[in-house]
């Protein structure tokens, strides 16, 4: 084609090929596998003169490590790292790498927790090239790990019970005995307090239960079980005479007497004032401490007076006349007599000497 070179023809395809351009690209494609089988080389060189550098160095660093699990020891926060079990002599940077080997939760406070040595063990050898062969590692069959913590006295937890039964009886006097308490009294170093349930003991006599719950550094520890026996003492309701079944109770028939509510029955009554006017439901004797269940409001309505009827329906209003048939007190139903038809019909006490029939 009138330039050094060839044409060939495949079938109506015509490809030409200029030989000085092969030429050139054949040489810098030599080039270019020159290049990388250099540069591979020179890699290759590098990594062989760090392996025989550091390794030989980390043999003997790891040689200069001496490494001692104790057999107890005692930790602080809730997760345990190799640091806190053992002593180490060595560069920082080994002791660092040591130190900081994960190990777990700790117990809880004040209690302990026996780990295998042989995992301990395990875990150094682990963070070093050749498993730490080269290390002196001294470490026991079974370690023993205790947590640290601060004690919540006995005197304490009986003053703060004390302090919540006097607040919750209001003045009246107590006596508190037979304390008991149960549950972890070790918590966690660190600033606490302690908490009351409030919801617990509306009812503060006789064998009283409180939970009291730790906060340390605003999180809550395990809660305290206390109880105990509380003696009450109150002015109750007491007769001064025998008062007959049915007998209306006035003021010179009662008084009031010290008396501890935590061996009485209960619903003793302590507000004289509650008692006047109350019908004895049965015989009440002399000395006696009166209870709710002993005495029933006075009836607004007795058997045989005269009342007054009133019959409502819709915007109708009838009144008659009636005589009741039966005692009632307020809100109750009694038979009441129209006195004009002699018909006994139900009607509800609404008032002194008045009922209401409702359509």
């Amino acid at each position: 084609n009138g330039r050094k070179g060839w044409t060939l023809m495949m079938g109506t395809e015509f490809r030409t090929y200029d030989s000085k351009i092969h030429e050139r690209v054949a040489v810098l494609d030599f080039r270019a596998g020159t290049f990388r089988i250099c540069l591979v080389s020179v890699l290759m060189f590098v990594i062989l003169t760090i392996l025989c550098l550091v390794l030989p160095a980390l043999v003997r660093a790891e040689k200069a490590v001496s490494v001692q699990v104790r057999p107890f020891s005692q930790v602080v926060g809730k997760n345990m790292t190799a640091g806190d079990l053992v002593d180490i002599e060595g560069p920082e940077s080994v002791r660092k790498r040591i130190n900081d080997i994960h190990l777990g939760s700790s117990p809880m406070p004040g209690k302990q927790k026996r780990i295998p040595g042989s995992m301990i063990e395990n875990k150094i050898r682990s963070r070093f090239p050749n498993k730490g062969q080269g290390m002196s590692i001294v470490v026991p069959g079974i370690i023993v790990v205790e947590r640290k913590g601060q004690e919540i006295t006995e005197p304490e937890l009986q003053a703060l019970f004390y302090t919540h039964i006097s607040e919750k009886v209001e003045g009246r006097p107590f006596r508190l005995k037979d304390v008991k308490i149960r549950g972890n009294r070790v918590v966690p170093l660190g600033s606490r307090t302690l908490k009351v349930d409030e919801r617990q003991n509306r009812n503060i006599k006789g064998r009283v239960t409180v939970t009291v719950r730790p906060e340390v550094d605003g999180e809550k520890a395990s809660p305290i079980y206390l109880s105990g026996w509380v003696d009450l003492f109150d002015q109750v309701v007491t007769a001064q005479r025998d008062i007959p079944r049915g007998g209306t109770i006035k003021k010179e028939d009662i008084g009031l007497s010290k008396q501890n509510l935590s061996k009485s029955p209960p619903g003793l009554l302590t507000v004289p004032e509650k008692v006047e006017g109350t019908v004895a439901r049965s015989r009440i004797e002399k000395g006696s401490y009166i209870r709710d269940t002993m005495v029933a409001e006075a009836p607004v309505v007795r058997k045989g007076d005269v009342v007054k009827i009133v019959a409502s329906s819709g915007g109708l209003t009838v009144v008659a006349q009636g005589v009741a048939r039966e005692d009632g007190r307020m809100g109750e139903q009694v038979m009441v007599e129209n006195t004009r038809s002699s018909k006994n019909v139900p009607a509800r006490v609404v008032g002194p000497g008045s009922v209401e029939i409702v359509f």
